[in-house]
C-alpha cells in the first residue's frame, strides 16, 4: 500500500514521524467527507498500520478541516435504492470506519475546522481526542431526517452521559471545541498552539508498553453491546431513506449547498 505518498489516490495518507504516524483524510477541496470513496479503502489502512511498529497513530483532516461527515451523493443514493440493501450498505460503511478500534495503537483524533455527522462519530470511536477552541461540531443526523448510525448513540453516551448525548442527538444541535472538552469528550483544546500541544501530548505516552496499552485496549473495546446497536442503527437508517421526510430534508439541505 503506497499509504506515504500524498498522491496515492487512497483519498488518504500517512506521514512517519518515528514512534507517531500521521493519517491525513485527503480531499480538501470537499472538507474530507466520510463517502464511499474512503469508506473502501480504510479498512485496508487499518489492516496496514496494526502490522506496524507505530506507538501512535494520529488521524486528522487535510486543509485545517477533520471533516465535514457524510457525502450527500452517497445519502442520495440510498433513496434509490432498496431497504434491505441499504440496511447491508450502511452497516458495511460505518464498520469501515469503526474499524479504528482494532488498532492496538493509542489513537488521536486532532480536530481543527470541523467535525460533523460521522466525520465526529469517527472521532469519538478514538482514544483521545485534541480539538481547536473553535471547531465547529454536530451530531446533526436528525436534521436530515436520519436515525443517528456510526456508534453515534453508544459513542456520545460514554463520552458525554446519558442527558447530554440525547439532547445533542435529539437537537442535533451544533457546539464548538471547548464545549466538548468542557463535557469531558476531549482531552485537549487548543487555539493556536495546536502542533506543539499534539507532540507534548503524545511525549506521555512514550514510556507505555506498547503490549500493555494493546491488551488495555482490547479489554476496553470488548463490547458486543457496541455491535448490536449498529446493526438497530443501519435498520433504522434503512427505513428513514424510504420516507418523505428524508427525501424533502435531503432536497432542502442540497439546495442550501447550492447556494453557498
Amino acid at each position: 500500500m503506497d499509504l506515504f505518498n500524498k498522491d496515492n489516490g487512497l483519498f488518504v495518507y500517512g506521514v512517519d514521524k518515528g514512534d507517531t504516524c500521521e493519517i491525513i483524510f485527503n480531499q480538501e477541496q470537499k472538507k474530507n467527507p466520510f463517502d464511499i470513496n474512503l469508506s473502501k479503502v480504510f479498512p485496508q489502512v487499518i489492516d496496514y498500520l496494526k502490522a506496524t511498529d507505530f506507538k501512535v497513530i494520529v488521524f486528522r483532516g487535510e486543509g485545517k478541516t477533520f471533516s465535514s461527515g457524510g457525502d450527500f451523493q452517497f445519502l442520495q443514493d440510498r433513496v434509490s435504492d432498496t431497504s434491505e440493501n441499504n440496511q447491508l450498505v450502511m452497516l458495511e460503511f460505518y464498520n469501515s470506519f469503526l474499524k479504528v478500534k482494532e488498532l492496538p495503537q493509542i489513537t488521536i483524533a486532532f480536530i481543527e475546522g470541523a467535525a460533523i455527522g460521522a466525520g465526529l462519530c469517527f472521532a469519538l470511536a478514538c482514544d483521545f481526542r485534541l480539538v481547536e477552541k473553535k471547531a465547529k461540531l454536530a451530531l446533526n443526523f436528525v436534521h436530515l431526517g436520519l436515525n443517528p448510525g456510526m456508534g453515534a448513540w453508544p459513542l456520545a453516551k460514554n463520552l458525554f452521559g446519558e442527558s447530554r448525548a440525547k439532547y445533542l442527538l435529539m437537537s442535533g444541535v451544533r457546539f464548538n471545541g471547548q464545549d466538548l472538552y468542557s463535557w469531558g469528550g476531549a482531552n485537549e483544546v487548543f487555539e493556536n498552539e495546536g502542533e506543539d500541544l499534539l507532540t507534548d501530548f503524545i511525549s506521555k505516552f512514550s514510556a507505555s508498553s506498547f503490549m500493555a496499552v494493546s491488551m488495555l485496549k482490547q479489554e476496553i473495546n470488548s463490547n458486543f453491546i457496541f455491535d448490536i446497536y449498529l446493526k438497530q442503527e443501519s435498520k433504522g437508517q434503512s427505513v428513514c431513506f424510504a420516507s418523505e421526510d428524508y427525501k424533502s430534508r435531503l432536497e432542502a439541505a442540497l439546495k442550501r449547498i447550492s447556494k453557498k
